[in-house]
């Protein structure tokens, strides 16, 4: 059993040229998003531009209460004076912390004296987070500058203090180190002035500077105080947030968190071509993980899933999937590609307002493109384009600059990396590139977007109700015909009795060969007790009528959701007949050849 140490208070004192705890907060600006989104996305990104060369990075937020051993040794061996210039610390009963840890990271590795000369292309994580603000990062493509990340941080905090336990190799071998670091206003003591900065660890050169605490005593320290320790071989970071800001109590705050990572980190998510995940996360409270889930099941993330990865393709040399369309974004003098739109439409359905609002205006239906660097691929911001203007209809894009100009895009960012600022840039180079970029973006968002628009304004008709015309705007009529406008009443006169199934939404779905997929939403009438046999008419759209398809046109099966286009497999179940229950919603699938308009009608037994 070790002893536990005891850390030595360090106060900065003022020397020329310092700047105040206070200004030092203020670096980061004002955020266009909520705390918890800047500080997820912020300590997300410090852990992937430290990471590791073996691929297994993991990152973890848990928001937890200490145990009364742990607030004992927090704020009697860690916290040994200047709590007073800082806050009131909170009791024993109910003291709660944001421990944040990442695996697989290299950890603060490096020198820990800023003042002395490095070699160049030495790494200073250490430095970097704990004494300096605002260095920048020397990874390429990294995702901004390393301070900041640790400026939210402190924000995040009633007291404004942050405990750091971090597991490196240095000189060959592995190191833990062991600091604490607090940001409150300048004050005056015994005559002297101090910036507002304090830390905790071991004071060296007659209490000249602070250096950490390392080697076992370290370990020590670290093993009281956190919950998540290290493993084997394991190197990375921990860090406690200490009295976390969380008006609205902590299980609220950590859904707020849980909600930010889904929002921010899900391309981390997103398997590689590889099948490799880029990274772990996990949200918890109180040990328990509560998200984030896979966002290829979230009715919005899922499209941009499926289009991230045929941007991902496109840029390493491969072919798109079929069901997304990627554009090129070019500007023309120079002649020069900038990056890649990947844009795909899909169901809304199951969607509500309450899954999907983070404080990005990410609204039901989605009409949004998530902006992300070429590497860093975390979320910069939510692009609102043109909404399709109906309610079961969705479009999702994804842009992603190409390696060479990547460097313009982080350029543009502000402090908090929530934007895309072209007037932020002082090189006209670089400047062009995002200029020329953001404008071709929703250029051509808008030229995907708007036949799929028209299309919609007749999703909410009776049965085929001007569907084939619908249609035929999407795939393209066949050469030489154009179809006609089907009249309201699905067919023959039927009684204004009889409730009618309603085709609500037309999906295009991938080319294959020279035939294309389709899928449409039918809102089956009656109540859930009400047993409904559905029958869908598919015939070939012509000039002023409708012909039998002649096997042109296949009946593929039926879904109780959307289909997912990249495992979709014909099943033919049911024809072109299903029984089912009223009240409900379900998808039919068909295919044909991609230069035919498709007349769709469906109906009920009660209307045959």
């Amino acid at each position: 059993m070790h002893r536990i140490p005891r850390l030595d208070w360090f106060p900065k004192q003022f020397s020329q040229g310092d700047i105040d705890g206070q200004g030092a907060r203020r670096l980061l600006g004002q955020p266009n998003v909520p705390l918890s989104s800047v500080l997820v996305r912020e300590t997300a990104q410090n852990s992937w531009d430290a990471k590791g060369h073996d691929g297994a990075l993991s990152f973890m937020i848990n928001v937890r209460r200490l145990s009364a051993g742990e607030h004992s040794v927090l704020y009697g061996n860690v916290l040994t004076g200047g709590l007073p210039h800082l806050g009131e610390a909170p009791g024993a009963g109910d003291s709660w912390v944001l421990e944040v840890a990442d695996r697989g990271t290299v950890g603060l590795l490096g020198p820990t004296r800023s003042d002395l000369a490095r070699a160049v292309g030495d790494r200073t994580n250490f430095i970097d987070l704990i004494f300096n603000i605002g260095a920048p990062r020397d990874v390429k493509l990294s995702g901004g500058t390393y301070g900041f990340g640790k400026t939210i941080s402190y924000v995040a905090s009633r007291l404004g203090v942050v405990v750091f336990w971090s597991r490196c190799m240095h000189q060959g071998k592995l190191e833990h180190r062991f600091i604490a670091s607090g940001m409150g206003d300048s004050f005056n003591q015994d005559a002297r002035r101090f910036t507002g900065r304090h830390w905790w660890g071991r004071t060296v050169d007659q209490g000249a500077r602070v250096e950490p605490l390392i080697g076992q005593e370290a370990q020590t320290l670290g093993e009281a105080v956190f919950n998540r320790t290290f493993r084997a071989q394991e190197t990375g970071t921990s860090m406690l947030i200490l009295a976390p800001k969380m008006p609205e109590g902590p299980q609220a705050f950590a859904a707020e968190l849980s909600r930010a990572a889904a929002w921010h980190l899900w391309p981390k998510l997103v398997p590689d071509r590889d099948g490799r995940q880029p990274m772990r996360i996990e949200v918890q409270l109180e040990g328990e993980r509560i998200g984030p889930s896979d966002p290829m099941e979230h009715p919005v993330l899922g499209g941009m899933v499926r289009a991230l990865r045929a941007v991902r393709a496109v840029q390493n040399g491969e072919a798109a999937p079929t069901s997304v369309t990627v554009k090129e974004i070019r500007s023309q003098r120079p002649n020069k590609l900038i990056g890649h739109l990947g844009l795909t439409m899909s169901s809304a359905s199951g969607l509500n307002d309450e899954e999907s609002e983070d404080g990005d205006d990410i609204v039901s239906p989605s009409h949004h493109i998530a902006y992300m660097r070429h590497e860093a691929e975390l979320v910069v911001k939510y692009h609102s384009g043109v909404p399709l203007g109906a309610n079961e209809l969705q479009w999702a894009g994804v842009f992603k600059p190409l390696l060479d100009t990547d460097d313009s895009f982080a350029a543009a960012e502000p402090p908090a990396h929530d934007d895309w600022i072209p007037a932020a840039v002082d090189d006209r180079s670089m400047k062009r590139d995002v200029n020329i970029g953001l404008k071709r973006i929703a250029a051509a968002a808008d030229d995907f977007v708007m036949p799929h628009k028209r299309a919609a304004a007749d999703h909410h008709t009776e049965s085929g109700a001007a569907l084939g015309e619908s249609l035929a705007d999407l795939v393209g009529a066949a050469p030489g015909s154009t179809p006609r406008r089907k009249s309201t009443s699905g067919g023959g006169a039927v009684s204004k009795k009889i409730a009618r199934p309603k085709i609500e939404v037309a999906e295009l779905g991938p080319l294959f060969g020279e035939k294309r997929r389709h899928a449409v939403c039918i809102s089956v009438p009656g109540d859930s007790t009400t047993p409904q046999r559905l029958d869908l008419q598919l015939r070939i759209a012509t000039e002023g009528s409708a012909v039998d398809d002649d096997g042109l046109v296949r009946m593929e099966g039926w879904s109780d959701s959307f289909p997912d286009w990249d495992s979709w497999v014909p099943s033919g179940r049911g024809g072109r007949s299903c029984e089912t229950l009223g009240g409900r919603r379900i998808w039919a699938v068909f295919s044909a050849p991609a230069d035919l308009a498709v007349d769709v009608r469906v109906k009920t037994e009660a209307e045959l």
